[in-house]
């Protein structure tokens, strides 16, 4: 499990034997204000202004860092099988693939 406070690391648990504490993702250049994990578990993405990172959640290695500007974020989320990352913020949605630091598409809404 992952949890998390308004700037503070996020905290990733051992739910396994008790609930034990493995590490914390401490974020380089902010505050972390959004935070989600893949529906597969091997993967957890945390938000700040400054961008998206892609933590790895068997040993907390950072694997990523999608430069999206998040200074209004809403939301992120991550595909099911981990390949695939959304974010919106100030009307627009960017769907990300994970491996390849690549946008896939840019949405504009409202």
């Amino acid at each position: 499990g992952v949890s998390g406070t308004l700037g503070d690391p996020a905290i990733v648990w051992e739910l396994a034997g008790g609930g034990r504490h493995k590490f914390a993702l401490r974020h380089p250049l902010g505050v972390i204000i959004l935070l989600a994990v893949a529906p597969c578990g091997t993967r957890l993405a945390t938000a700040d202004a400054h961008g998206v990172y892609v933590w790895r959640l068997d040993d907390g290695r950072m694997q990523r860092v999608l430069p999206i500007a998040l200074d209004r974020a809403s939301s992120i989320a991550i595909s099911p099988g981990g390949s695939l990352l959304m974010a919106s913020a100030a009307g627009q949605i960017s769907i990300w693939d994970v491996a390849s630091n690549q946008q896939r598409r840019h949405l504009m809404f409202g």
